[in-house]
């Protein structure tokens, strides 16, 4: 297709970040004739705010991309890359690398992964330096795909338990696989060539250990805490789904996967918490619902997609053992997306608030509360408790939450 020659473009769904948006529509008009550009919007959070605020897409400036240069994961990898190319001096390249260089070369060097030569440190391990650092987090483990003895991929641990457990339907290039077999001391994965008319969903429980709180403030309704966890999560069985109906269930049988990151929370006061139980709301489904839809808006304000960050909801939690939402970011060392959810949270409440109040729907749906990456199956959920407990965290009382209030006095 000769690109500069098209006059019209068609968005199949909002693609996730209106940097790529631009970048999609930007490849019609380039011959200097007016053009058109049309958005197919999907069931999904996103694409319905911006059918109901259209202005907010037209208007709204590119996201913040966020870029930690400070992660010792990802700057471990990039260590060992660097050093397969061109001997590293500790002295020389800290400059580059920072004040952590000397300690990410010793700990390679434990692992004999860098060794010691005239010229400076090298990459001296058995495999190429680039199958152990993978593209898109800063974890090691690289399980490789294999099919018929051909590796179709290679993906980190925790991509791995999620796409590729025993019994997945891996789709690679438009082609269908059955994951076989998850060897986790060879960090391989076998799977077979099929044809089938379902596909698969993992199931997970999910449990946060806050380490450290870093930061701390206050929101009208509840306080706003960053810091560092432990994140645990235990992936227990999958489902098998045809057009969305499940028709079958089945056991894994996997080690937990645990990963230390950064978190943005949300502390929810005994008084709010009240409140919600004296309008006979449900406090767990809000809560749940609270944490779905702040994930799910945050692409709007943060560079990422959703499946870049987790979330949990838990009647206990934090500092205080108050109701709790977490939203941590899905890298191991954290990439700064809590973070910069943290400074600006009052925007991503404000979308959430909005997105939830506007949709025709009754109980919840794909495009509010219901989230597709789910682990407990999107139970328990309640749109109303979600509603009213965004209102009254952010202070700002929508329509539908006052009426609430009246009804139930």
């Amino acid at each position: 297709i000769d690109v500069g020659s098209l006059d019209g473009v068609i968005l199949s769904g909002f693609p996730g970040t209106m940097t790529a948006a631009w970048q999609q529509i930007g490849r019609a008009g380039r011959s200097g004739r007016k053009s058109l550009a049309l958005l197919v919007a999907y069931a999904n959070p996103l694409d319905q705010y911006f059918m109901h605020h259209p202005k907010s897409f037209f208007g709204a400036s590119h996201e913040h991309a966020i870029i930690d240069l400070e992660n010792p994961y990802i700057l471990s990898g990039q260590v060992l890359c660097a050093g397969a190319e061109l001997p590293l001096d500790c002295e020389r390249d800290l400059e580059f690398f920072g004040p952590s260089l000397p300690g990410i070369v010793a700990a390679h060097a434990r692992e004999s992964l860098l060794g010691k030569t005239r010229r400076g440190w090298i990459y001296s391990g058995s495999r190429r330096a680039q199958e152990l650092v993978g593209l898109d987090g800063g974890s090691r483990e690289s399980f490789r795909v294999l099919s018929g003895g051909k590796v179709l991929e290679t993906m980190d641990r925790s991509q791995a338990f999620r796409e590729a457990h025993p019994g997945a339907i891996l789709i690679h290039q438009g082609e269908q696989y059955r994951i076989d077999s998850l060897n986790l001391e060879a960090r391989t994965i076998h799977a077979t060539p099929v044809e089938v008319d379902y596909y698969t969903r993992p199931l997970n429980t999910v449990q946060i250990r806050v380490k450290t709180c870093r930061m701390r403030r206050s929101l009208p309704g509840a306080s706003l805490c960053f810091g560092d966890v432990e994140v645990t999560e235990q992936y227990t069985s999958y489902k098998l789904l045809k057009a969305e109906t499940m028709i079958g269930i089945e056991p894994l049988d996997l080690p937990p996967s645990r990963f230390s990151t950064t978190a943005l929370w949300i502390e929810v006061p005994p008084a709010l918490a009240g409140e919600l139980s004296r309008q006979e709301s449900d406090l767990a489904g809000g809560l749940h619902g609270m944490e779905h839809v702040m994930i799910a808006v945050m692409p709007f304000h943060v560079l990422c997609d959703r499946w870049d960050l987790g979330g949990l909801s838990v009647p206990c939690g934090g500092d205080s053992g108050d109701p709790t939402v977490y939203i941590y970011d899905g890298y191991e060392g954290g990439i700064g997306l809590a973070e910069k959810g943290y400074e600006i949270c009052e925007k991503i409440l404000d979308t959430a608030r909005m997105l939830v109040n506007e949709c025709t729907c009754t109980t919840g749906c794909p495009s509010c509360i219901l989230s597709p990456k789910c682990g407990s199956d999107n139970h328990p959920l309640d749109k109303a408790a979600t509603l009213l407990l965004l209102s009254l965290v952010s202070g700002k009382m929508s329509k539908k939450s006052e009426e609430s209030l009246i009804l139930c006095p």
